[in-house]
């Protein structure tokens, strides 16, 4: 049974993190923690997970682990350290939650770092005598306003009529809950706005237990993103996540849950990113590793007949 807990709890891991989750045998892998606060292209605010499930994990003990990430101090990483161990309870699978606890505290030390480097910068600057600090981190993304929630502007120009196309994928069943990806090509939030609008224009997509969403998209070479979890707690993020680290751009993507009463546990999280990413594939999006193999396999067989 432990074995069978194990195996499905690293499944829905590899859905979830993608490319940041790296299996180094059967029962360690290594998972790298990105802030969704980073202002960097290094990866010095990358926190590195390395996790090893003993026999007996999670009847009796919990995982064994070593964090390493360049902006934390010992001190900080020992502290970090004491609140995934206190997270841990005796029969439950624990990975995600250590995940995410990780990220919301690299996401802490980052802000606090950035809070820290504007007030150097102002104190430095002599000729200003009122200054106003601002808490959010340097990088620059769309409103944290529930998006579902904005409304659509009077003018003519936002129309229904106007909204993006619309691309659903395949619904997916499990335990009677039921999930299925929706996709636009956007570039603006007005985009966005009608997209939705246009989305929950159908009754049972409207209904959904949760209606998850992120977007990505650039304007004047400014990243501008955002996520709504609609009351499925991280799975916004999470999404938005997987949009990150496929590169996907001009995108929004919505993953309706239709629950059927029967808990799903971290499996929904799985199943919320696997539809979206299917959809992304079947889109042209993102590639495959088979796509890209066999266009790797083109330009050798190309170059030869050169």
């Amino acid at each position: 049974m432990a074995e069978q807990t194990k195996l499905e709890e690293i499944e829905s891991l590899q859905a979830i993190y993608g490319s940041d989750f790296q299996l180094t045998s059967d029962d360690s892998f290594t998972i790298n923690v990105k802030s969704v606060n980073s202002t960097s292209d290094s990866n010095q605010d990358i926190l590195e997970m390395q996790i090893m499930l003993p026999v007996d994990y999670p009847l009796h003990s919990p995982p064994t682990f070593c964090i390493k990430c360049a902006l934390l101090s010992d001190t900080e990483q020992r502290e970090l350290a004491e609140l995934l161990n206190n997270s841990f309870n005796i029969g439950e699978v624990v990975i995600y939650q250590w995940v995410e606890l990780a990220r919301e505290y690299l996401d802490n030390k980052i802000v606090e770092q950035e809070k820290q480097k504007c007030t150097t910068t102002v104190l430095k600057d002599s000729n200003r005598t009122q200054f106003e600090l601002d808490p959010s981190p340097l990088e620059v993304v769309a409103s944290k306003e529930k998006t579902k929630e904005l409304p659509l502007s009077s003018s003519p120009e936002l129309s229904l009529s106007n909204a993006p196309a619309l691309f659903h994928g395949e619904p997916l069943t499990d335990r009677k809950s039921t999930f299925q990806a929706h996709l636009a090509e956007v570039h603006s939030l007005d985009e966005v706005r009608l997209a939705v609008s246009k989305l929950k224009e159908n009754r049972k997509i409207e209904v959904a237990t949760h209606n998850i969403l992120a977007y990505r998209f650039l304007r004047d070479g400014v990243q501008i993103q955002d996520c709504d979890d609609d009351g499925e707690n991280a799975a916004g993020s999470r999404l938005l996540h997987l949009l990150q680290i496929t590169d996907s751009q001009n995108v929004l993507v919505v993953v309706s849950r239709w629950y059927g009463g029967i808990q799903l546990g971290p499996d929904r999280f799985k199943h919320i990113n696997n539809v979206a990413r299917t959809l992304l594939q079947t889109s042209g999006l993102i590639v495959t590793q088979q796509q890209e193999d066999s266009k790797q396999r083109k330009t050798k067989n190309k170059d030869k007949r050169k």
